[in-house]
């Protein structure tokens, strides 16, 4: 039931547009330490439905209150069109919904298009540029329930938009999302633009169910992965295994570990674990974005992926180093091993064949000397002979 309110017992402001947000505040007169349970809503969009959640210190001081009273709201990208857009303000008292304020905002042009074209198990595909700048990249951030998962930039080449728009450049996305998210449950995909400031360009609702890989991700690292992954469908093959770091992608080996615990526990065969580390030289200084991924059926999934904003501890960084030159030295000295025990091998080949030679020629010595006797007694009887 929708009323209007004589809005005596409510305090409230509506700041406006702050770059992309609306923000305000609102409190009951009577009750200001409780939030208020509120609606905010853009031509018939509905943009919040949740009590207030931001402590205004601004306000508390001022009204000399306590409470979590204030609001700041992402506005979707589609509204900034330069275009006037109502926005009401409402209260929920029970079952009632109170219109507390409806006003008009000017809302400015952003000039970006887009378009979000699918959101499923292969992941999030659609495009996106400015209008002002239609040949450069687009920078985007995607958030799942609050969680920064992914943050680009475009780089799929979309001959039919550039066409359309008569633009240049590489305008379109395709971004694998980490299975997790793909439970069954209710998720939120918040998809955001990087302009002058953050845009949101959209929510969109993510529910879908995959079981097509069983994995578990035991320790995740920017240095260092560690865990396992099987196919439902074919448990006993090994999954060949990717990893993304910054957008490049590096060659890691398919699961080649043994986890007997592993195969006991679901009754499987087959080698399905995998530990690797990425040179720490490869590594951004405070930022990277990493991605496992895992092919079967002719299909690529996201095991994993996460955003890591920290700066890397020296000490860390100089364990690492000296991990790394030791597995280096340890693979060399298993190759000097081999390349030693090939040059025994080839030794001792040569030196069997030399024995050979000098017992072939030792036979011929004693042949010739053995034929060499018989001409010495031809010649002295001969010689005998002739006297």
């Amino acid at each position: 039931m929708l009323i209007f309110s004589k809005k005596s017992k409510y305090r409230y402001n509506l700041d406006g547009l702050i770059q992309s947000s609306l923000k305000g505040w609102i409190y009951h007169a009577n009750e200001s330490t409780r939030s208020t349970d509120i609606k905010i809503v853009i031509d018939d969009h509905v943009l919040y439905d949740s009590p207030t959640n931001l402590r205004r210190v601004d306000l508390n001081s001022k009204h000399n209150i306590t409470g979590l009273h204030g609001f700041s709201v992402q506005v979707p990208l589609r509204f900034f069109n330069g275009e006037k857009h109502p926005v009401s303000l409402f209260v929920r008292e029970g079952t009632k919904e109170v219109l507390i304020e409806r006003h008009v905002f000017a809302f400015p042009s952003y000039n970006f298009t887009y378009r979000i074209e699918s959101l499923d198990g292969s992941g999030l595909c659609g495009w996106i540029f400015n209008t002002n700048s239609s040949s450069e990249h687009t920078s985007l951030k995607i958030f799942i329930d609050t969680v920064l998962v992914d943050e680009f930039s475009t780089d799929v080449l979309r001959t039919d938009v550039n066409q359309e728009y008569s633009i240049q450049g590489t305008h379109g996305f395709h971004r694998l999302l980490p299975l997790r998210y793909y439970d069954g449950a209710s998720h939120t995909l918040r998809l955001t633009v990087s302009d002058s400031h953050e845009i949101l360009v959209e929510d969109i609702l993510l529910s879908k169910e995959l079981n097509a890989i069983h994995y578990k991700i035991d320790e995740f690292q920017p240095y260092f992965a560690r865990g396992w992954a099987y196919g439902i469908s074919s448990p006993s093959q090994q999954l060949q295994l990717m990893m993304y770091l910054n957008g490049a992608k590096l060659s890691i080996p398919p699961t080649i570990e043994n986890r007997s615990d592993l195969n006991k526990r679901y009754n499987i065969a087959g080698k399905h674990g995998f530990t690797f580390k990425i040179p720490l030289e490869k590594l951004h200084r405070k930022r990277n974005i990493v991605a496992i991924t895992a092919r079967h059926e002719d299909e690529e999934y996201c095991l994993d992926k996460s955003v890591f904003v920290q700066n890397f501890d020296p000490i860390l960084h100089h364990i690492h180093k000296i991990e790394t030159q030791k597995d280096q030295s340890l693979a060399l000295c298993v190759k000097e091993k081999d390349s030693f025990a090939k040059k025994i091998a080839a030794l001792t080949k040569e030196k069997t064949r030399l024995a050979e030679e000098v017992e072939l020629l030792h036979s011929l010595l004693n042949e010739s000397a053995a034929n060499l006797m018989e001409i010495e007694t031809l010649i002295s009887d001969f010689e005998q002979r002739n006297q």
